[in-house]
């Protein structure tokens, strides 16, 4: 018997090794871990297919090796672990064993006996706060739904009772009322002893989530899973869910890969947030993908909840491929808040214009809450030598430098957002010795300092990520007047006395490259204006912008997301965008724009002369964002190759890498991207 088994290296392929005598063969099982040599080292794998000796072409191996020893009695992934990461390797086009690694990493080389054990403490999950106390159980009060919460909760329940599979758009207007949805499928899922999955867009949405369900289920392990917790606790938390211990699981994007054995319903909150893409490293995945695709294997419930759902999950529920669940509040036009457009443009060197100044007096005078939303942080945006145009880049990363607060001086310096380099701001240009600088754009910190000087007796936090917004509120004693934040703010926060959100200058990231930013935008004001308080009438929403003009203002003033749906689906299938093709982004990095832009007409030219292959199905585009600066270290450019076939694409991308690219480029390929900046 031939053992084919895949390492949580960085490789496309799997490995054949025979079984020794001293193992017998009735106890080698698919998903059982194996050590086994591997190079001059001996390493733990995971067996995902075993072969009789006379199905296998060995003619190129000289000898081929055998396993040492097997980690398990039972095998600790089943076949559909085994078939996930086949599928997820294809799908991304990832080397097969970093997928496997994705999922393997926080147990690695441990015994069977080390993960299954029972003695882990599960009374509080992986939270470091106190449970709250049992005797609270029956306290929560159910609120009464109105009628399309009824009829949603009844057919989801239906759904996760029955065991059926099936993936539903929870889509209603913020403040519908999804949340106590999840709720109550929750505690459905829970009775029929099964597992949830709850997954939020952002580290910052995890607690409020915590507090909530521990209201509604404070008998229930609930475990966290996120890229902050400790390597102690995530192995903890590992180990209770594959124990099926753990029936609560709140986490981000990297939640998707857990080991569930029991997973009876999915919900993934705000649904339409690209941080639910992963980009920054492999395996460029979607976790909307994974749950639909363990939904298959686990007969799960999923619930993609949202207000302003994606274009790809609209046109799946219009379409029928997923089924269309939509809220209709008996009171909505109670839920809509008074919208205005401020022209900044009549306010010129004024970060904040006059008439939003005074909204903002007026509610200060109330001791009512402000929201302000810019979607930068630090400072300002870029700093430019005003006689000569010279500009600091960061020399690890070669992009532009932004000025922010050193956090523990307080002093302006030059920061990269990319990988943190700081540098300290000049007192004159390098290039021309003149010391005269302008900075272009506004920041969180910058914004904070103008409204400190306008406000100075206000209670002021800054949310953007650099910040604890509950460490900052718990500091204030008191809930602040004004809040200022980038989108992290606008995402799922409730503020009790919020009757003035702003967003400043929202079309700043409207970009051409991407067709997917006035989706985004769209989405950001509705999120922004989810924020609202519910318990204030007089209610307002400002857009600041320098282009009141801008297209998708109207539709959101109109509160008609589904006409602008509408509208980009038309746009997507006429210029084929996704959901109406598949996309890659081939990439080049390299140290000279010119040679980067050859390799890149060297791979079109390479696949539109394939004899081998058909390229009557690909469209390549390209070659793209090549950057010309000689200031920058690493230079990138890059080029589409889109189809309606999503094996079209994944057979053109395999023949990329098939070609000889020197080591002097690097290449980096993105299915489905996100990103094209």
């Amino acid at each position: 018997m031939i053992a084919e088994i895949v390492f949580p290296v960085p490789l496309f392929r799997t490995f054949y090794y025979a079984i020794p005598p001293y193992i017998k063969e009735e106890n080698v099982l698919c998903g059982l871990r194996a050590r086994a040599p591997f190079g001059r080292r001996f390493a733990v794998g995971l067996i995902v297919a075993l072969h009789k000796d006379d199905e296998v072409d060995l003619s190129g191996f000289a000898q081929i090796k055998e396993i040492t020893s097997l980690l398990d009695k039972k095998p600790l992934f089943g076949d559909d672990f085994i078939n996930l990461i086949l599928w997820l390797a294809k799908k991304c086009n990832s080397p097969l064993g970093l997928i496997f690694s994705s999922f393997y990493t926080p147990v690695k080389n441990l015994k069977e006996s080390e993960i299954m054990e029972q003695k882990t403490n599960i009374s509080l999950g992986v939270s470091d706060e106190p449970a709250p106390d049992k005797t609270d159980e029956n306290i929560e009060i159910e609120k009464e739904l109105y009628p399309s919460q009824k009829a949603a909760i009844k057919k989801i329940n239906s759904y996760i009772a029955g065991g059926l599979r099936k993936t539903a758009l929870l889509y209603g207007p913020p403040k519908s009322g999804k949340t106590e949805i999840y709720a109550r499928a929750i505690k459905t899922a829970l009775k029929s002893n099964g597992q949830v999955l709850y997954l939020v867009p952002d580290i910052h949405l995890i607690y409020p989530v915590l507090e909530e369900l521990r209201k509604r289920f404070p008998s229930e392990t609930i475990d966290l899973w996120h890229s902050k917790i400790t390597p102690k606790k995530r192995l903890e938390s590992w180990k209770r869910i594959i124990n099926r211990q753990a029936k609560i699981i709140i986490g981000t994007r990297s939640a998707v890969l857990l080991p569930f054995k029991s997973l009876s319903l999915i919900i993934m909150d705000e649904e339409q947030d690209d941080m639910y893409k992963q980009e920054e490293v492999e395996p460029h995945f979607h976790a909307r993908d994974i749950i639909i695709k363990r939904a298959e294997s686990h007969n799960s419930c999923v619930i993609l909840g949202s207000s302003c759902p994606s274009i790809e999950s609209f046109n799946s529920a219009l379409s029928g491929d997923i089924e269309l669940i939509e809220l209709k509040p008996k009171f909505e036009d109670s839920l809509k808040p008074r919208i205005q457009i401020i022209d900044s443009k009549m306010y010129p060197a004024k970060i904040i214009s006059d008439p939003l100044l005074e909204k903002i007096k007026e509610r200060f005078e109330k001791r009512e809450q402000v929201l302000l939303i810019i979607n930068r942080k630090g400072y300002s945006y870029s700093v430019n030598c005003v006689k000569c145009g010279w500009k600091k880049y960061c020399v690890k990363c070669g992009i532009p430098m932004t000025v922010r607060k050193d956090l523990k001086t307080g002093e302006k310096i030059f920061f990269c957002w990319r990988c943190s380099k700081k540098d300290e701001i000049l007192e004159e240009c390098p290039k021309c010795f003149k010391k005269i600088f302008r900075q272009k754009g506004v920041g969180t910190q910058k914004l904070e300092d103008e409204m400190s000087g306008l406000f100075p007796n206000a209670k002021i936090i800054r949310f953007d990520g650099t910040t604890d917004v509950k460490k900052s509120i718990s500091d204030k004693k008191e809930m602040p007047d004004i809040i200022i934040g980038t989108r992290i703010a606008a995402r799922g926060h409730n503020f009790p006395k919020m009757s003035l959100v702003a967003v400043l200058n929202p079309e700043i990231d409207a970009s051409p490259a991407d067709f997917r930013s006035t989706e985004k935008l769209f989405q950001i004001l509705l999120e922004a204006s989810g924020r609202l308080s519910e318990n204030i009438s007089n209610r307002e929403f400002i857009i600041q912008t320098n282009d009141p003009e801008y297209y998708v203002f109207p539709s959101f003033i109109n509160s008609n997301y589904r006409g602008f749906v509408d509208e980009e689906i038309k746009m997507r299938e006429k210029f084929s965008y996704p959901p109406f093709s598949f996309m890659a982004r081939v990439v080049i990095f390299g140290n000279n724009s010119k040679e980067i832009e050859k390799k890149l007409e060297f791979i079109i030219s390479s696949l539109e002369n394939d004899t081998k292959h058909k390229t009557d199905n690909i469209e390549l585009l390209g070659p793209l964002g090549v950057s010309k600066s000689k200031i920058r270290k690493v230079i990138s450019g890059y080029l589409i190759v889109r189809a309606k076939k999503e094996n079209d694409v994944l057979s053109a991308i395999n023949r990329v890498r098939d070609l000889k690219i020197p080591k002097s480029f690097r290449l980096k390929i993105f299915m489905n991207p996100y990103n094209f900046r």
